[in-house]
C-alpha cells in the first residue's frame, strides 16, 4: 500500500519516520520500521506514538532505579 491509501495523519506519520530512518542507525531504522508497522496496522498515529512514548518513559524510570542501586 502507498501512503496515499492511508488518511492524511497517518500517510504524514509514515512519511515522518520515513524521512528520520535516512539518518538513523540500523537498530534506530528497525523500531522505526516496527512502529510504522503499527501504525498502519492501528490506523492511529497518535495512539502509537502515545505507546511507544509511555513504554520508553517506563523503561527509562526502570533503567535510572536499577543504576541507583
Amino acid at each position: 500500500m502507498t501512503t496515499a491509501t492511508y488518511s492524511p495523519a497517518v500517510a504524514r506519520a509514515l512519511d515522518n519516520i520515513d524521512d528520520a530512518k535516512k539518518t538513523s542507525p540500523p537498530a534506530v531504522a528497525g523500531a522505526l520500521d516496527f512502529v510504522a508497522d503499527l501504525i498502519k496496522s492501528t490506523g492511529d498515529p497518535t495512539a502509537v506514538f502515545d505507546w511507544v512514548l509511555d513504554v520508553m518513559a517506563r523503561e527509562r524510570g526502570e533503567s535510572s532505579g536499577k543504576a541507583a542501586e
